[in-house]
């Protein structure tokens, strides 16, 4: 019989199933600040979209780096971002905010050079066709080798990361 999903296959034989998982928040922002915490979104105060985290809440990233941590945030969601204090007890936090516009990626460029007409292209972005060319790939791509990067300058010493991507997210096409 011709298998015709092996990697699927291999997914399943060496992968852990969690029959009974649960997500502190429906949201990223509470969902992130829990993850960081350790505290429900009562807890730590970040409950809606505009909410910062708390100053007053300690984060992973603070308990670890007096063990020796170097700590970091790579994030492509605006949601988690030094804006919202995402940052605290971290070395290095990278985030969507200081990526170059759409505009301005050598891939923009180069397809717009070649005579796409610009607001077709930027409408096919927002669409997120054809695939390949959606704005959330690029902006991954870019926390990635940010990422990647760090990863590059590290010593000995342990680590955290918490990356962020944001490309799982609408438009979900089949």
């Amino acid at each position: 019989e011709r298998q015709t999903t092996p990697f699927l296959d291999s997914l399943v034989r060496e992968g852990i199933l969690f029959q009974n998982s649960h997500s502190q928040a429906s949201e990223t922002r509470g969902s992130s600040a829990s993850l960081i915490t350790s505290l429900l979104p009562g807890a730590h105060g970040a409950l809606h979209v505009e909410d910062a985290l708390p100053d007053g809440v300690t984060t992973l990233f603070e308990h670890l780096k007096p063990h020796g941590y170097r700590t970091a945030v790579f994030s492509g969601n605006r949601v988690v971002s030094s804006l919202f204090n995402y940052g605290q007890g971290v070395d290095v936090f990278v985030d969507d905010r200081q990526r170059k516009p759409p505009e301005r990626t050598l891939l923009y460029r180069t397809i717009i050079s070649l005579g796409f007409p610009h607001a077709l292209l930027r409408r096919l972005i927002e669409m997120g066709v054809p695939q390949g060319m959606n704005d959330r790939v690029v902006q991954d791509l870019w926390v990635v080798r940010h990422f990647q990067h760090w990863l590059t300058t590290l010593d000995e010493k342990p680590f955290c990361a918490y990356v962020h991507l944001f490309g799982a997210h609408a438009p979900y096409l089949p």
